[in-house]
Formats: C-alpha cells, structure tokens, sequence
C-alpha cells in the first residue's frame, strides 16, 4: 500500500492532486491518503481528512511506500519507526523552511515547476 500524507495542521493540495492524478495514470488501487484540512475530493484514491494516532501508526507499517511533505513532523515520523527517506526537490526548495530536514535526505528526482502536477 502507498500511504501520502499532508499531517494534520494544514492542507497541501498540490500533493494529494499529483499522488491522485498518478495513482489512475499508473493503474494503482492501492493508495490511501490523509489529506488533513484539504477542501480538494480525490477521485482515484480512498482518503480520510484525519487519522487517529493509533490508526495513523498502523498505516505507516502497513504502507510499503510513503508520500508525504518535509514538515515538522517528518522528523519525528522518521525516528519514531525507523525508515529511510528520499525527496524530490522543487525549483525553489532552498527558499523553503524546511531547507535543513532536508540536507540530510538524497534527491531521486527532479520535479515538475511549482503550481503543476508532479
């Protein structure tokens, strides 16, 4: 299963709408997504607004892939079970915050341009 991820403070739409268009372009019916404050309604993937923390826990070992943003709680998602990580860069990723969570972590791809599908 493939587990995307935008927490529960905020919404990040963009995210779910490139995981939701790639999920029907690549034929999978075994993505789930936690699309927390988001008004978006995904098409082609199952999804829920917020997860319980139990249920939240039980979805990360259960997922075999996880798609989430570089946010405050990436850290702590990462130490608490364990998992390597990888991300893709946007164009304007050093005037990002986040810039120091992800000095750590190896690039795979380049995204698409800020405001487009991934």
């Amino acid at each position: 299963m493939i587990f995307a991820t935008v927490g529960s403070q905020e919404s990040f739409d963009r995210l779910i709408r490139a995981v939701d268009e790639w999920a029907i372009l690549r034929g999978r019916d075994d993505v789930f997504a936690q699309i927390g404050g988001s008004t978006l309604q995904p098409k082609h993937i199952k999804f829920t607004k917020f997860l319980e923390p139990n249920e939240f826990n039980r979805v990360i070992r259960e997922a075999s892939v996880i798609v989430a943003h570089a946010g405050m709680g990436w850290n702590k998602l990462q130490s608490l079970f364990y998992f390597g990580a990888e991300y893709v860069p946007t164009r304007d990723l050093h005037s990002r915050p986040w810039r120091s969570t992800l000095s750590s972590l190896r690039p795979v791809a380049s995204a698409c341009a800020e405001g487009t599908s991934a």
